[in-house]
């Protein structure tokens, strides 16, 4: 098939019903999930999306930094303790390479097999509201980070109920059984959204 042969066939194929359906979904598609879907296929790290604009993985290292940056990442969060196993780079390290791509860094140290300290429940949830989407939050498998946000959705006004951040966990075959107790507690010590003010009528006593 000649080249002005095979240009006519493909607008052809944009209006069929499959073409048109393509096209729909292409065009209703996150930029950046396209670009992750295809133009950049990572050797060794596999972001999964928590929700739009957020993602986990396991452990980075400094040769994943230029595709993230590439896929768009604006925000790299490292929830792994330095020295866990030989051979782990360092978050010095990591953090020199995420931002000379231009990207922020954050070192939130999760100890393993430990429930996340108020201290970093507070830092990530101070965090994520400004951070420079998307987020990519990591740890050696993943697990800490996911367990991670789940505290600070429980932490989080207005946000989901117990059964919703449990169904988290069992989408992502992430571990979070021993965190039930402390995910009620936090639920239940979420702040009340301030009532409305309802305006007095005129003259009425303050």
């Amino acid at each position: 098939m000649t080249r002005s042969g095979l240009i006519k066939s493909l607008i052809g194929l944009l209006f069929t019903p499959i073409g048109l359906l393509l096209t729909s979904i292409a065009a209703s598609t996150p930029l950046f999930l396209c670009r992750f879907a295809i133009d950049h296929h990572f050797t060794r790290l596999t972001p999964q999306v928590v929700r739009r604009g957020l993602f986990l993985s396991g452990q980075i290292h400094r040769t994943d930094i230029a595709d993230l940056r590439n896929s768009g990442f604006g925000t790299i969060i490292d929830l792994r303790p330095d020295d866990e196993e030989p051979g782990q780079p360092t978050s010095t390290d990591l953090k020199d390479k995420v931002e000379f791509a231009k990207m922020a860094f954050h070192y939130l140290p999760v100890l393993h097999g430990e429930i996340p300290s108020d201290a970093v429940v507070s830092q990530l949830a101070e965090i994520l509201p400004t951070a420079h989407t998307p987020v990519l939050l990591f740890c050696r498998t993943g697990n800490r980070a996911l367990r991670t946000y789940a505290l600070v959705l429980a932490s989080t006004p207005g946000g989901p109920d117990q059964e919703e951040i449990r169904a988290l966990g069992v989408q992502f075959e992430h571990s979070r059984s021993d965190l039930s107790e402390e995910i009620a507690r936090r639920i239940a010590a979420r702040p009340e959204r301030a009532p409305i003010p309802i305006p007095k009528p005129a003259g009425a006593t303050p």
